[in-house]
């Protein structure tokens, strides 16, 4: 079986302002994760597309990794839906798994790696 090579797209390097940027007063909004503080983001890597259930299903397979609550549940099933219900420690294993099978490197994106990819260069809005 062919290995799975994820679509990664590149992320340049750049500054971060940690957390829900200072707003209004919102009552959907209760908790404020706001620092004002500014990280520096080395360039990194990362997933174009979430896991899907088909390539979790395979490392499953192959590994006999335990099967997530929610991959066979209606709704959460289909091949083409991503992945759900699975812990840092899953998801870091399947990582390992897929270094291990293509020879080329992954891992999980860190916080402010994860943040600064979600916000795509957009601060100040509360949802990038």
């Amino acid at each position: 079986m062919a290995a799975i090579e994820p679509v990664l797209v590149d992320v340049p390097a750049g500054t971060l302002a940690i957390g829900v940027p200072e707003c209004p007063p919102d009552p959907n909004l209760q908790r404020r994760w706001h620092t004002g503080k500014r990280i520096e983001v080395a360039a990194f890597r990362i997933g174009k597309y979430p896991v899907t259930n088909r390539e979790y299903h395979r490392y499953i397979a192959e590994t006999g990794a335990d099967v997530p609550m929610r991959l066979d549940v209606d709704g959460f099933d289909d091949d083409a839906l991503p992945v759900v219900g699975i812990s840092w420690d899953d998801a870091t294993a399947y990582a390992t798994w897929l270094t291990e099978n293509t020879g080329t490197r992954y891992r999980l994106p860190g916080d402010a790696e994860f943040e600064y990819a979600a916000r795509g260069g957009r601060e100040g809005s509360k949802f990038p």
